[in-house]
């Protein structure tokens, strides 16, 4: 903080420089640019010496206006410094507080070097230029009866509320229907409306008997099928058990003798033509 003191003691000091300056080399001017008649060699001789005392004047004027630039730089530079080490070092939830205690320049050096650093946060910057103002300007019986006025104001809002609820009944007091009982009224009441209902409830009578009706030929399908199924399951098995027979038949005729045989083929139509 004294280094930012002493940089704006400075500033000032080389703005006084500066101001004095700019008095001399205007005085020179204007004494180069209106010189006596009379005086001949010697004022022309004044003008080139204070020509020369100008241009030297000019060039500590630049110096002086760099250095005034750099200090200014630093000290804008130094502001911002301390304005961000007040704020980490009074912590997060005091950073308002801090906030308001800074300067003005203090404080736009800090904006801009959060800005910088993608850090700055405008919500929390207007809720604490709103705080301030209310606690500059906001007396505490304004406070009062501006909330007074604020709760008068959400009473009124309340009512209204209120005030539609009850009006969103299913009818008035007059018979009169509102809201969404007036339009299925209204609906209701319309003949083409009424016809299509009617042909649609119709339309979904007809297809649940058309339903009703598919699910009982299905039944009947499948338990044709099923019993098919089992007859040809019993007609397999008749076949495979007489084909067991005939076979254990014609084993035991081999075995009785090849005349046997020949009678057994020639009875069941195997034997040759010739036999």
């Amino acid at each position: 903080m004294d280094a930012v003191r002493s940089n704006t003691d400075l500033l000032h000091a080389l703005m006084g420089q500066l101001s004095d300056l700019r008095l001399l080399v205007d005085a020179s001017v204007c004494g180069s640019q209106n010189p006596d008649a009379e005086a001949g060699n010697d004022l022309g001789w004044q003008s080139r010496n204070s020509e020369s005392e100008v241009g030297e004047l000019r060039q500590k004027i630049q110096c002086l206006e760099s250095e005034n630039a750099e200090l200014h730089a630093q000290n804008e530079d130094l502001a911002a410094r301390i304005a961000t080490s007040r704020i980490q070092e009074t912590g997060p939830e005091n950073s308002v507080e801090a906030g308001e205690m800074l300067s003005w320049e203090e404080r736009k050096q800090l904006i801009l070097l959060q800005m910088e650093e993608d850090s700055f946060d405008a919500d929390q910057f207007a809720a604490s230029l709103g705080d301030e103002i209310k606690s500059d300007k906001e007396t505490p019986n304004t406070f009062i009866d501006r909330l007074r006025l604020e709760i008068e104001h959400r009473d009124d809002e309340i009512a209204e509320l209120h005030n539609l609820l009850d009006q969103q009944a299913e009818t008035r007091s007059n018979g009169t229907a509102i809201g969404a009982s007036a339009i299925a009224e209204m609906l209701d009441a319309d003949e083409l409306i009424a016809h299509e209902r009617g042909k649609l409830q119709r339309l979904q009578a007809e297809w649940e008997e058309k339903f009703r009706v598919g699910e009982i030929e299905a039944s009947l399908e499948r338990a044709k099928l099923s019993r098919e199924r089992q007859e040809v399951s019993a007609t397999q098995q008749e076949l495979e058990l007489q084909l067991e027979q005939l076979q254990q038949q014609y084993r035991q005729a081999n075995a009785a003798g090849s005349g046997g045989s020949r009678r057994w083929l020639a009875k069941l139509g195997l034997a040759d033509e010739d036999v």
